[in-house]
């Protein structure tokens, strides 16, 4: 099988996600105005393309930042000139973070907003729109998307990068405790507020090795799921993995990737999970939509749609880690939500 053959999603599962993503954009971000006419001697752009500025933007280019954002993240929602519309929002959205990361270096969104210049060169924008544009498919047949693939590849990277600054910060020297340091900076500095953060400060006094353990585990993983990126079945494992992680940090830290799920959400087969479902009996068909259920209902009543989101989606990585395994054990039933 040659590379990316089997990155093949369903076009109307990925429309659905278009749609969920431009609403999540659209709710939750917005381009801050405040930059406007700052002093160029604040102006210190992290390396990359915001270093092609010279300064911050003045009220006329914002307001074409603006417009081009709003506008463009419309076309990507209704679907006029998708694959355009989704690498001009990601552009946009690049560069107006980029000016207030000059400022306050803050931002950690970055994922849900690069996406769509990934996911235009997939299936995204082949259903329900209204002016596809050149170069949208009209066979029912699903192929595969190097843009899955590239995506794939670009969260192994983020990963693979930020294990390296890990490595390089000493969180693999024994004695440093870098994750349990986090975790007591964050208490100092009062936002150490999660529902598990004091059982694991408890912890972490009485059992002071499982912090170690844990430093090196995050390193070696966060250097894996690049090398797990290159096949589809894989990468889901090591998605459902990273998911798993991310309830752990919102329980202990409450930092939330809920930006992050809502990208990882794109490769999963939802059509296949439909058909495990359908392939369970009733009884087991219950259980299981009564625990997702049940785990975001007690989240929004608890904590906040975010936590929802987190909540959400570990409760899916679990079930399909349990498929995986049974797969590997080669027990029947497991093969929809899987493949």
């Amino acid at each position: 099988m040659a590379l990316g053959d089997d990155y093949v999603i369903d076009a109307r599962s990925l429309a659905i996600h278009r749609w969920i993503l431009c609403g999540l954009i659209a709710l939750t971000f917005s381009p801050q105005e405040w930059i406007v006419g700052l002093s160029v001697h604040l102006y210190h752009p992290p390396p990359g393309v915001m270093r092609l500025f010279t300064g911050f933007p003045d009220q006329g280019l914002f307001d074409l930042l603006f417009f081009s954002f709003w506008g463009s993240l419309a076309c990507v929602a209704i679907g006029v000139q998708v694959r355009i519309a989704s690498i001009v929002l990601a552009a946009v959205a690049v560069i107006l973070i980029g000016f207030s990361d000059a400022v306050e270096r803050a931002h950690h969104a970055y994922l849900y907003l690069i996406a769509p210049a990934f996911l235009s060169f997939s299936a995204w924008g082949e259903k329900w729109c209204l002016w596809p544009g050149a170069g949208a498919r009209r066979s029912e047949n699903a192929v595969p998307s190097f843009g899955l693939l590239l995506l794939a590849i670009y969260i192994g990277a983020f990963f693979l990068g930020s294990g390296l600054v890990k490595i390089h910060g000493g969180w693999l020297d024994w004695g440093t405790e870098a994750a349990r340091a986090h975790l007591v900076t964050r208490d100092l500095n009062g936002w150490a507020n999660a529902p598990l953060a004091h059982h694991a400060m408890e912890l972490g006094r009485n059992v002071p090795w499982v912090w170690e353990i844990a430093d090196w585990a995050i390193v070696l993983f966060e250097l894996a799921v690049v090398a797990l990126s290159f096949r589809l079945r894989t990468f889901r494992i090591a998605l459902a993995l990273t998911v798993t992680f991310h309830v752990c940090v919102a329980y202990s830290l409450r930092i939330l990737f809920w930006h992050n799920i809502c990208v990882y959400a794109v490769f999963v087969d939802w059509a296949g999970v439909w058909r495990w479902l359908t392939r369970l009996t009733v009884k087991h068909q219950a259980l299981v939509v009564l625990f997702v259920a049940s785990v975001v209902i007690a989240t929004a009543l608890a904590h906040s749609w975010r936590f929802c989101i987190v909540n959400g989606a570990g409760a899916v990585a679990a079930i399909h880690l349990l498929v995986a395994v049974q797969r590997m054990r080669g027990r029947g039933g497991a093969r929809g939500i899987s493949s």
